[in-house]
C-alpha cells in the first residue's frame, strides 16, 4: 500500500536501502578464564591454584585491538590461612567523545597573549631541546612574532588517540583462625600505575610540549602547523608563524598516576549471651605512594598527592554495632593523619626540588583528626525502622 501510495505520487523509481549499515564505532571482544588447581588436602597444601584470565577487545572506529590479562595464584598451608598474588593488566580505550568529538572553532579570548616558544624573547625560557627543535621545525633564527589573546584555535576530539593502561600487583594474606569463630584478619599490599593517562593539556602547554621534548617527533607537534614559507601563509601569516587555526586542543596521551599502599582489615562477629549479636570492622589505610605525573611539558616531574588534603598517609575506620532484638547501638570512629594545609611542593622537597613556597603558612600541616559517631535504631517491624544519632560527639 504504502509503494501504491508513492508510485501515485508520481515516483517511478525506488531505491532500496541496505539491509545492514555497519556503524562507525563498533566492540567486538573475546574472553577466557581458568582456574587451575595443583595441590588439595596435602600437608602445608590445604590447597594450592593458579588462575589466568584475558580478554581480547577490538574497537572499530577508536583504539582498535587492545588486550587485557591477568594472572594469580592462591595456597591456603592450612584451612587458617590463605595467601593470594596476583599481577593484571587492564585498559580503557578512549570513548566516543574524545575521539569523535567534532572539531569547533574557538579563541583564547580568557587565556591571556599565548607565546610563541620559538620566538627569540621565549626561546631560551624551555629546556635545553628548545632551540634545536625550532630549528628543526625550519622555524629561522631571529624569528620574532606575538600573538594577541584572541589566537584562534580548534577544539574537538583526537582520532589519534590510544588507550590508557594500567599494571596492577598484589600480595595479601587472610586468616581465620577457627579457634575464634567470627573473626577474619586480613592485609593486603598494592602497587598500580596507570600510563599514557588521557588528559586535555592546555593551548600553551601543546606549544611548549612541542619543542621541549627530545625531539620533534611527538603527538604534541601534530597538533598544529607553521607556514613553512617563503611566502604568506593561508591567511596572511609570515614564514615560521604558526597557521591561524590550525591548532587543535584535544585530548592526548601523556600522563601517568602511581600509587602504592597497604590495606588493612579486622572483621569479627558473634552472638553474645544475655547481651546480643555483636558486629565489629576495623579498616586500616597506610598509604606509601600517590604521586601524578600530568604536566605536559615536564612529564617525569612528579605532582605529590601523598599527605595533601583528602590524601592522608594514615587513615583508618572502626564501626561497631550490638543488635538486641530489635534496637541497635551503633558507633563509628575515623581517624585521619596529618595534611599539608596547601601543596606538598610547598613544604618538602619532591624529586629534589626545593620547597616552592616554605613560608606560605605560619603551620605546615593540618593536624591529625579523630572522629566519634554514635546511632541508636529501632526496628519497629521487618519494613519499617527508626533511629537518631549524631555524628562528630
Amino acid at each position: 500500500e504504502v509503494q501504491d501510495e508513492i508510485l501515485e505520487a508520481g515516483v517511478t523509481h525506488l531505491t532500496p536501502a541496505p539491509l545492514f549499515e555497519p556503524p562507525a564505532f563498533a566492540v567486538k571482544e573475546l574472553f577466557g578464564e581458568v582456574p587451575v588447581p595443583l595441590l588439595r588436602d596435602r600437608p602445608l597444601f590445604e590447597e594450592l591454584t593458579l588462575s589466568g584470565a584475558g580478554r581480547l577487545a577490538d574497537y572499530r572506529g577508536s583504539t582498535g585491538t587492545v588486550f587485557a590479562w591477568n594472572a594469580g595464584a592462591e595456597w591456603a598451608p592450612t584451612r587458617d590461612v590463605r595467601l593470594r598474588v596476583n599481577q593484571s593488566r587492564a585498559v580503557r580505550a578512549p570513548n566516543l567523545v574524545e575521539v569523535h568529538q567534532p572539531v569547533g572553532q574557538n579563541f583564547t579570548i580568557n587565556g591571556g597573549p599565548t607565546d610563541d616558544p620559538c620566538s627569540v624573547q621565549n626561546i631560551g625560557a624551555g629546556s635545553a631541546n628548545r632551540e634545536a627543535n625550532c630549528r628543526a621545525a625550519g622555524v629561522p633564527e631571529g624569528f620574532e612574532i606575538f600573538y594577541s589573546t584572541s589566537f584562534e584555535f580548534r577544539a574537538g576530539g583526537n582520532p589519534n588517540l590510544h588507550q590508557e593502561a594500567s599494571d596492577s600487583f598484589t600480595l595479601g594474606a587472610i586468616v581465620q583462625p577457627r579457634m575464634i569463630p567470627g573473626l577474619s584478619l586480613s592485609a593486603d599490599y598494592y602497587d598500580i600505575e596507570v600510563k599514557d593517562v588521557i588528559t586535555s593539556p592546555g593551548v600553551q602547554s601543546i606549544l611548549n610540549s612541542c619543542y621541549d621534548a627530545s625531539s620533534i617527533d611527538n603527538q604534541f607537534c601534530g597538533l598544529f602547523e607553521r607556514n613553512p614559507g617563503p611566502g604568506l601563509g593561508p591567511n596572511g601569516e609570515e614564514p615560521g608563524q604558526i597557521i591561524d587555526g590550525s591548532l587543535l586542543l584535544a585530548p592526548v596521551n601523556y600522563a601517568a598516576l602511581k600509587v602504592r599502599g597497604i590495606d588493612f582489615e579486622a572483621a569479627y562477629r558473634r552472638n553474645v549471651t544475655g547481651i546480643g549479636s555483636f558486629n565489629s570492622r576495623f579498616i586500616y589505610t597506610l598509604a606509601l605512594q600517590n604521586d601524578q605525573f600530568l604536566n605536559p611539558e615536564d612529564p617525569g616531574r612528579k605532582d605529590q598527592n601523598l599527605l595533601e588534603l583528602g590524601n592522608p598517609k594514615h587513615a583508618f575506620n572502626w564501626d561497631a554495632s550490638v543488635k538486641r532484638g530489635p534496637l541497635t547501638f551503633g558507633y563509628q570512629l575515623q581517624y585521619f593523619s596529618k595534611m599539608a594545609i596547601k601543596q606538598v611542593e610547598d613544604i618538602r622537597s619532591v624529586q629534589g626540588r626545593a620547597p616552592e613556597n616554605a613560608d606560605a603558612f605560619s603551620d605546615r600541616y593540618f593536624k591529625g583528626a579523630t572522629y566519634h559517631n554514635a546511632r541508636v535504631a529501632y526496628d519497629v517491624s521487618r519494613r519499617f525502622n527508626v533511629y537518631v544519632g549524631v555524628d562528630n560527639i
